[in-house]
């Protein structure tokens, strides 16, 4: 039995990010960090840019290890927020996925463009 069809447009846009990923921005990586999370890392002059996208909503869940609300597996969610400061190192470079502290600890170019590096 074949899956649903929305299961099928999911992994495909998935597989198209990552590829697009890949081929034009040879500087990106898309990382696995639990069972159904992924994040992506951007290497740039300044230091590992973060995108947590749902592996940490809100900075308050990577930065006190307070998991998001819904969650398959909390050893490996607390382990990707190991996983994120690490990659992140010193310059701390994460963008949360939906915290519009976001906004505040970045430079705003003009506004809904903000300048991560």
């Amino acid at each position: 039995m074949d899956p649903p069809d929305k299961y099928n447009r999911r992994m495909t846009r998935r597989l198209s990010l990552a590829l697009l990923a890949a081929l034009v921005l040879p500087a990106c990586e898309s990382r696995d960090v639990t069972t159904d999370l992924k994040i992506v890392t951007v290497q740039t002059a300044r230091g590992t840019v973060v995108l947590t996208s749902d592996a940490a909503h809100f900075y308050k869940n990577v930065e006190t290890y307070q998991p998001v609300q819904i969650i398959t597996n909390l050893p490996e969610m607390l382990a990707a927020f190991d996983t994120i400061h690490a990659l992140a190192g010193a310059e701390k470079l994460i963008v949360a996925g939906h915290d519009p502290l976001v906004n505040e600890r970045f430079t705003t170019v003009e506004p809904g463009i903000i300048k991560i590096v």
